[in-house]
């Protein structure tokens, strides 16, 4: 696929011109079977965050009573933001405190049920 071009003027009034690759959202009114596939892959991520989600309830490192397929979502947004903000070329290490400090807003289990699920 070919690195489309676009321009438009900045708010200084330059006239910018850059290329970029279309994102699977882009793409979504151009393809409908990129975006079909694109939703069955994103799919198949979430499935597996939540089952992740599921197994540290039961080892007792997250919330039991949190909701599985929320925190799953969750998690995929943030691997997603993660993915997009690598494609600008942010820091990794900058990439890596993101995910760190998204991992550490999980929800842990309350004082009085720290027990671990068998």
């Amino acid at each position: 696929m070919s690195t489309p071009h676009t321009s438009h003027t900045s708010p200084s009034g330059h006239h910018v011109r850059s290329s970029r690759r279309f994102s699977t959202s882009e793409l979504h009114s151009q393809d409908p079977e990129v975006v079909s596939r694109a939703r069955a892959t994103y799919q198949g991520v979430e499935d597996l965050l939540i089952t992740c989600v599921k197994d540290a309830q039961r080892q007792g490192d997250l919330d039991p009573d949190a909701d599985p397929q929320e925190l799953g979502r969750l998690l995929l947004a943030v691997l997603q933001g993660i993915e997009f903000l690598a494609k600008t070329n942010m820091d990794g290490s900058a990439l890596l405190q993101i995910g760190r400090t998204a991992l550490d807003q999980l929800p842990r289990p309350r004082l009085d049920s720290t027990h671990r699920h068998p």
